[in-house]
């Protein structure tokens, strides 16, 4: 790209933070999920679907 001196330069550029993938804490998952579970008084649904679950809620929660 000329520049105002007429010489043409490299322009360098950065990744910006926000390109980097948000990794989700797996100790605040577990504890959302275990929070699901103890809500139904620590009885009945799936494991599973409460993890499946607390990764959408802190997904949405942190935008990812």
């Amino acid at each position: 790209m000329p520049h105002v001196c007429g010489r043409s330069h490299q322009i360098r550029t950065r990744r910006v933070w926000e390109d980097r993938p948000v990794e989700r804490p797996r100790e605040e998952v577990a504890r959302l999920a275990h929070s699901f579970w103890e809500a139904r008084g620590c009885q009945g649904g799936s494991p599973e679907d409460d993890w499946y679950r607390a990764e959408r809620e802190w997904d949405e929660k942190n935008r990812v």
